[in-house]
């Protein structure tokens, strides 16, 4: 078993991954949780079970790679869901007479997010009169965020939209903080949930935006958490932690239903018979094969205020939508 690091270095994962499996003899690689695996051709390849959270393409259209999440960004982006659109509806009582204007970085991961996010809310009713992957891609990064600032508080036909969604791994904070410095009074949204940047300028007062249920009180977050104190006791509560534990167990999960008699082949045959896995309220259910070609459905909005996450949801399961 060995551990891919979010390293969004294509060339260093294959050498990694080849490092493990032929060097090491590792069974199955987890928990894989980068934006982007440049080792995805490689474990499909060599049939090497991965687990991990499904963000990159490499979790789909492949019977070896299980995303906790299911496949989230297939390539093909014909399918989706409706998640961040029922998050959304159940956030307003309901009311999805609103607008929402998305800011994604400038590469596919960012173009994909934007043609999956749009789709989702639209598919509640929601308006989306901005939707660019505007911003620098990394590594590089926002220097002067004041046009980006203004694109966004006139991008609802010389209005500022209700809702602002900024899909960006760097420069997301120093977005927000600029937009609430111009006296934006609507709804930011990031899907970036980590204590690191509690009291960072431009965090407190979003709202973030993720597919697990984040809430420390949940049983099986509590759980997870005891048991992770136990080696690490200062070990905060974060996206990449609930990722990798989760990854973990479904693997364990997919390990016992297969039984005494291991092998790559009798593995892969059991988890993709049927097998499913789900945590009551931390992770939405998947079924495999299925979710090979399409996510679990599944959001939630924590809110950030005073420094602290404030658990303003519970996990909520919308469908899969086809995309035009």
């Amino acid at each position: 078993m060995g551990a891919e690091e979010n390293n969004n270095d294509t060339t260093k994962d294959q050498d990694l991954a080849r490092s493990l499996v032929e060097q090491e003899g590792v069974f199955a690689l987890l928990p894989v949780m980068a934006g982007t695996f440049g080792a995805g051709d490689y474990v499909v390849e060599n049939n090497i079970p991965t687990f991990g959270y499904g963000i990159n393409p490499a979790f789909c259209d492949n019977d070896v790679a299980f995303g906790i999440t299911g496949c989230v960004t297939n390539p093909s982006l014909e399918v989706g869901s409706n998640a961040l659109g029922t998050a959304l509806e159940d956030h307003f009582d309901g009311d999805t007479d609103k607008s929402i204007s998305f800011i994604a970085e400038d590469n596919d991961a960012g173009r994909g997010g934007l043609v999956l996010l749009q789709a989702s809310v639209e598919d509640k009713g929601f308006k989306v009169p901005y939707a660019e992957p505007a911003l620098p891609a990394p590594p590089e990064q926002v220097g002067d965020v004041s046009p980006f600032v203004n694109e966004l508080l006139n991008s609802d036909d010389g209005s500022a939209p209700d809702m602002i969604y900024l899909q960006a791994t760097l420069g997301g904070t120093k977005l927000a903080d600029g937009l609430q410095q111009a006296g934006y009074e609507g709804m930011i949204i990031t899907p970036s949930y980590s204590p690191l940047l509690l009291g960072t300028p431009g965090y407190d007062g979003v709202f973030i935006n993720t597919q697990f249920g984040m809430d420390p009180a949940i049983p099986a977050n509590a759980e997870m958490l005891e048991a992770v104190h136990k080696v690490k006791p200062d070990q905060e509560m974060s996206l990449a932690l609930v990722a990798g534990y989760r990854a973990a167990d479904m693997f364990v999960k997919a390990l016992e239903a297969t039984g005494e008699d291991l092998t790559v082949e009798s593995f892969l045959a059991t988890v993709n018979d049927g097998f499913e896995y789900s945590v009551d309220g931390v992770v939405g259910k998947s079924t495999w094969p299925d979710n090979h070609s399409k996510p679990v459905p599944c959001s939630v909005l924590t809110e950030v205020e005073d420094k602290q996450f404030v658990t303003v949801q519970d996990l909520i399961c919308g469908e899969n939508i086809q995309i035009d």
